[in-house]
């Protein structure tokens, strides 16, 4: 985009302030409307952000959106997460089960980050990021519809057992 090194730093700024922000707001959220709907917005909002900004963006206007738009709501995953993992496996396996959240993400990491940057070398040619936000807007999207999936479960099985029509799950 031509930006100089200290919009580029400024922008990160933004982004940073707008993920502590974000971080608070799904907390509050979460409370209101329960840690698995919250997940699933922030992630919803997320890969939208990124097909509909990112994919997009060939202004630093754009992009700056996006980067607003992205840190306010990619936040959730760690403000939410273990507040979902101890209304699954409990209070009593906390440590245990965020143990094994954070082997699993480890791997998805240790996988997937090597791998967009090889799309970005062999594929964009280091020259643009397109497939490499393609692939990171469709993994968004996977991990949507999966908590769609155990929201959906986690509503129907709270709500057969305490006969809430829509219970905060």
């Amino acid at each position: 985009m031509g930006i100089d090194s200290s919009t580029a730093s400024n922008l990160l700024l933004v982004f940073n302030g707008c993920v502590a922000v974000g971080r608070i707001a799904a907390g509050l959220m979460s409370d209101k409307i329960g840690p698995v709907l919250t997940y699933l917005v922030g992630n919803t909002v997320s890969f939208v952000a990124i097909f509909a900004h990112w994919y997009p963006a060939k202004s630093f206007g754009v992009f700056a959106g996006f980067a607003t738009l992205y840190g306010l709501f990619c936040s959730t995953f760690v403000s939410v997460n273990p507040t979902i993992v101890a209304s699954l496996f409990g209070v009593n396996s906390l440590g245990s089960s965020l143990g094994l959240l954070c082997l699993f993400t480890s791997c998805g990491i240790l996988i997937g980050i090597p791998l967009q940057g090889k799309i970005y070398d062999d594929i964009d040619h280091r020259r643009r990021f397109r497939s490499m936000v393609l692939f990171s807007g469709f993994l968004y999207l996977a991990a949507s519809a999966s908590y769609l999936a155990l929201w959906a479960l986690l509503t129907v099985r709270v709500a057969r057992r305490d006969g809430k029509s829509m219970p905060k799950v």
